[in-house]
């Protein structure tokens, strides 16, 4: 029952304390995004979302072959993931999450000992835990499916039709992200708005 009131109370926390904390940052996504070494993927936190972004694990790799991919996953879900998509697989057990569902310390550490170039998370609505790690993450492009409470934390909102099905957005964002990669101007070349 305090479970949902101490997570509102931290959103409201980190909503504030991003608005305040950093200017804005501009990214040359397009360059970011057709250099990719490293890989993050936050995986959803709802059982009928997981299984949806689960089934398109593989459709990815084809979109970013040579990058390696880690996954962070909650633990009730790690016995049906397979171990050889990604190369570290971080389960997240409950004991990890704090009471206002942010990452422990230990595991903030965990996760933060490698450099992403591209964070991709797959949860549809808000999630405390996924959000927080971009708000700590270096990574310089981090992905997301368009939420209100997100766009202070995610440089690049997937929007959608509200009625999608979650394979049809995360098709949505594979064909961004796809086209984006592919689309990487020569260098010094000058972009001039149309």
């Amino acid at each position: 029952m305090m479970k949902p009131i101490f997570h509102s109370l931290a959103k409201q926390h980190l909503l504030w304390k991003q608005k305040f904390d950093k200017g804005t940052e501009i990214v040359d996504i397009v360059s970011q995004l057709s250099s990719i070494q490293t890989l993050l993927i936050l995986m959803p936190e709802k059982l009928e979302d997981f299984g949806v972004a689960l089934n398109k694990l593989q459709e990815l790799k084809k979109h970013f072959p040579k990058s390696k991919r880690y996954g962070v996953i909650r633990a009730h879900f790690a016995s049906i993931v397979a171990p050889n998509f990604f190369e570290k697989l971080i389960v997240v057990s409950p004991q990890e999450i704090s009471l206002f569902g942010i990452p422990r310390k230990q595991l903030l550490k965990t996760i933060m000992n490698t450099s992403y170039d591209l964070v991709i998370d797959f949860n549809q609505d808000f999630d405390m835990l996924a959000t927080y790690l971009c708000t700590k993450l270096d990574s310089k492009v981090r992905v997301c499916l368009a939420h209100p409470w997100r766009e202070p934390f995610y440089n690049l909102q997937i929007r959608t039709k509200k009625e999608d099905t979650l394979e049809n957005k995360i098709n949505t964002m594979f064909k961004y992200l796809s086209t984006l990669a592919r689309t990487s101007p020569a260098r010094g070349t000058t972009l001039i708005p149309a």
